[in-house]
C-alpha cells in the first residue's frame, strides 16, 4: 500500500493488551449473546469499560449495530458487520461517481437540464464548509493533524450529509464524529486480510474462536474498515435523536400557511426545558439565583448538549460519558437521549456552592469553561 494513503501508527493502545481483554469477554460467553451484552452494561455502571479496553465493541452492541436478541448468533454477529461495511462501500461508490453536466449552469434553476449543475454547486459549497471544519478539530491532536484521517473525516461527513438532507451538515456534527474517531481508532490495526471474509472463513472464526481470537479482534477492529465503521456509528447515534440537535425548525414548519409564526428550534425548546422544569424542580434555589442575576444559562445548555460535552472536557472523560449516554438510550430505547438532559442538571449541583455566591460574568465564565473533574463517575452517579 502507499504510505501517503496508510493510517498513521501514534496514539495507539497496547493491541496485546486489548486483545486479551477482547478474548475473555468473547470467548467465555461466545454462545451467549445476551451475557455479553449484560456483562457490557455492568462494566459501563461500574466505570471499568475504560479499563476492560473493550470500547469500540461495546459500542457497536449499544449502538444496535450488532443483534442482541436471544436468537442471535455469533456468527450473525460476524456476517452483519460484513453486509454493514459493504453498504458503506456502495453509498462511497454512489457518491463519488462523477455526474454528465448538461445545460447552462447560468440558465433558470428550474429547468430540469440544470438540477444536476445545481447539485455540483450545492456539493462543493459543503466539502468547502467540512473541510474548514475539519481542518480546525483537535489539532492540537498529532492523530487529527494528520491527511489521512483528514480525507477520511471529510468523506463520512459528505456521505451522511448526502444521505441526510435534514438536517444536513452542521458545524458540530464534525465534533461527534471527531470523539467516535478518538475513541476507536486506538483500538484498531493493521490487517492483511484484503477484501471479503468468504463464508466458511466466518463460519470457522465462529465455531473456533479459540483457535482465531486473534483474527476475529482483527475482523472487528480492521484499519481498512474504520471508514465504515465510523460512518455507522455516527450514523446511529444522529438517528437515535442528535440528529435533532442540529435541526434548524421543527419539520412540520414548513406545512404551515401562517408564515408569522416563531416556532424555536427543537435545540433551544429542549434547553429550555432542562433549564425552567428539571432545574427549577431539583435546585430551586440555584435555579432562582440565575433569574436574580439574569443569567441566561440555556446558551450554556446548548453549547453542552450540541456536541454531547466533548468541548468541556478532556476526550478521554467525555468517553466516560458517552458510556453512560449510549448505554442509557440503549436500555430504555427512547431514542431521545434523555440522559443528556439529568448530565447537565448534575453539572449545575457539581459545581452548585460555587456558583450560588457568583455574578453573572463569573457564573458565565465558570459555566463556559467547566473545571477539570477527577472522575466522570461521580457526574453520572450524580
Amino acid at each position: 500500500m502507499d504510505n501517503k494513503k496508510k493510517f498513521p501508527q501514534i496514539d495507539k493502545n497496547d493491541i496485546k493488551q486489548c486483545q486479551i481483554k477482547f478474548s475473555f469477554l468473547i470467548l467465555n460467553n461466545v454462545n451467549s449473546i445476551t451475557q455479553i451484552k449484560q456483562n457490557i452494561i455492568n462494566s459501563i455502571s461500574k466505570g471499568e469499560l475504560e479499563q476492560n479496553l473493550i470500547r469500540p465493541f461495546a459500542w457497536k452492541i449499544l449502538l444496535n449495530l450488532l443483534p442482541t436478541n436471544e436468537e442471535t448468533t455469533f456468527l450473525d454477529w460476524l456476517k452483519t458487520v460484513q453486509n454493514q461495511r459493504k453498504i458503506y462501500k456502495q453509498k462511497v461508490k454512489q457518491f463519488s461517481s462523477i455526474k454528465k453536466l448538461k445545460g447552462d449552469p447560468l440558465a433558470n434553476n428550474k429547468q430540469e437540464s440544470n438540477k444536476v449543475w445545481n447539485e455540483v454547486y450545492e456539493d462543493s459549497e459543503m466539502k468547502k464548509l467540512i473541510s474548514l471544519d475539519v481542518d480546525r478539530t483537535y489539532q492540537d491532536r498529532d492523530l487529527f493533524c494528520n491527511n489521512v484521517i483528514k480525507d477520511m473525516e471529510k468523506d463520512i461527513l459528505f456521505i451522511w450529509s448526502k444521505e441526510n438532507k435534514i438536517p444536513g451538515y452542521k458545524q458540530g456534527i464534525n465534533e461527534i464524529l471527531a470523539m467516535f474517531l478518538y475513541s476507536i481508532y486506538p483500538f484498531y490495526v493493521t490487517n492483511n486480510h484484503f477484501g471479503k471474509y468468504s463464508n466458511e472463513e466466518l463460519e470457522l472464526f465462529s465455531k473456533e474462536p479459540k483457535e482465531h481470537i486473534k483474527e476475529l479482534y482483527e475482523f472487528f477492529n480492521d484499519e481498512n474498515e474504520l471508514n465504515s465503521d465510523l460512518y455507522l456509528m455516527l450514523t446511529s447515534l444522529m438517528n437515535n435523536g442528535l440528529s435533532k440537535f442540529f435541526e434548524d425548525k421543527p419539520p412540520y414548519e414548513n406545512n404551515l400557511s401562517n408564515e408569522n409564526h416563531n416556532f424555536e428550534s427543537y435545540l433551544v425548546n429542549r434547553c429550555n426545558n432542562i433549564v425552567h422544569t428539571k432545574l427549577r424542580l431539583y435546585d430551586n434555589r440555584l435555579y432562582c439565583h440565575f433569574n436574580n442575576i439574569q443569567l441566561d444559562c440555556e446558551i450554556i445548555v446548548q453549547r453542552w448538549l450540541k456536541c454531547l460535552f466533548d468541548r468541556e472536557f478532556h476526550p478521554k472523560d467525555v468517553c466516560g460519558f458517552w458510556d453512560a449516554i449510549l448505554c442509557d438510550e440503549f436500555i430504555k430505547g427512547s431514542k431521545n437521549l434523555e440522559l443528556v438532559d439529568y448530565m447537565c442538571i448534575a453539572m449545575f449541583s457539581y459545581i452548585r456552592e460555587e456558583l450560588v455566591i457568583k455574578d453573572q460574568n463569573e457564573c458565565f465564565q465558570r459555566l463556559f469553561k467547566y473545571p477539570p473533574i477527577e472522575s466522570t463517575k461521580v457526574i453520572v452517579d450524580l
